[in-house]
């Protein structure tokens, strides 16, 4: 195996360069691309939040229960009411 020359080396050195551009280009692309996504996600984030604000408060299960046993209450109360 004859010995690599000094410009034999200078192309493998060179061939390492644009490879080493090549995925420093890939990189700062992938980066503007995950810099998008985060902003696009920072601003669902903010929707989703609005949405909640604006979203009345949520009712207990036992103030249904409540309001029904009190509806039921007013119900029999009118009815005796009216049979006397």
């Amino acid at each position: 195996m004859p010995e690599p020359s000094l410009s034999d080396v200078l192309v493998a050195v060179g061939r390492l360069e644009e490879m080493v551009k090549a995925v420093n280009d890939k990189l700062d692309r992938l980066e503007n691309t995950t810099d998008r996504h985060w902003k696009k996600l920072a601003e669902h984030d903010v929707e989703i939040e609005l949405l909640k604000q604006r979203q009345g408060p949520r009712v207990h299960i036992t103030n249904w229960i409540a309001m029904g046993i009190g509806l039921l209450g007013f119900i029999a109360a009118f009815a005796t009411w009216v049979v006397k």
